[in-house]
């Protein structure tokens, strides 16, 4: 019986670390080579079969590059998927901040990085506002107002209550909870990989950059300003934020993978 071929060991001394990653994938390649005529025909079917060593080194680095990305490919597709649970807080965090979920009362040092702060201070048009540094505040600033001003629901109708922040702080509980309604409900429990990234491009579609400005809501104008509730729908404009407004959407992107 003819002994089986086996990949050869790596080597003790070896000290290139790439060289270490591949080399397990690296042997597997070279016994597969090595079966009857796979390396013959694999040339034949790119073309390469008849090339000369002159041609073979002009497009060596190419090749490269094209290995590289097919090993990176294999690496991802190799991995173990993130558990439900792990992605699961990984996209409440993206939203309510770290240690939060749907299920706690918002936490307004979670959402602005301060233990206090009304409308003006988180969301107004101003350099020293703290900005949205997590969905669920970026919805707020959108579809929520200043304590003193009435009678504006920017993401509602009109019969639905005043969106209003309080005077040194968050919207109390219940103001978050009718602004949650005003989303269309899920039909059913079961969530996509496909799902949560339309979800994710969907928030990320309604961020509009002028300059080092984002808004959200309406494309960018110079006097967008939700500061009083925008009487034309939600919109909110955050000045120099274009920086601090990607922590969110970094979050989000992690969460896809």
């Amino acid at each position: 019986m003819v002994p089986q071929k086996v990949a050869a060991q790596l080597p003790q001394d070896l000290q290139d670390a790439i060289w270490k990653q591949k080399w397990n994938l690296w042997g597997e390649a070279v016994l597969y080579l090595e079966t009857a005529k796979t390396a013959e025909n694999l040339q034949a079917l790119y073309g390469i079969k008849t090339a000369t060593q002159e041609q073979l080194d002009t497009i060596r680095h190419e090749i490269s590059r094209l290995t590289d990305t097919a090993f990176k490919i294999y690496t991802v597709a190799a991995a173990k998927p993130k558990a439900d649970v792990e992605l699961a807080r990984q996209l409440a965090e993206a939203i309510y901040g770290e240690g939060n979920s749907a299920a706690d009362n918002l936490d307004q040092n979670s959402l602005t990085g301060a233990s206090t702060g009304n409308y003006a201070a988180v969301c107004a048009d101003a350099s020293t506002n703290k900005g949205a540094k997590k969905l669920a505040t970026a919805v707020l600033c959108a579809c929520g107002i200043l304590n003193s001003a009435s009678s504006k629901v920017p993401c509602g109708t009109t019969d639905d209550s005043d969106p209003t922040w309080q005077n040194s702080n968050i919207p109390q509980q219940a103001k978050w909870t009718d602004i949650r309604a005003w989303c269309l409900p899920r039909l059913h429990e079961s969530i996509t990989a496909a799902e949560i990234r339309l979800a994710i491009q969907t928030a990320i579609n309604t961020i509009h950059i002028k300059g080092a400005d984002a808004y959200v809501g309406k494309h960018p104008t110079d006097t967008c300003d939700n500061f009083n509730g925008d009487s034309n729908g939600a919109c909110l404009k955050k000045l120099v934020a274009l920086s601090a407004t990607s922590l969110w959407r970094k979050n989000c992107h992690g969460s896809e993978r």
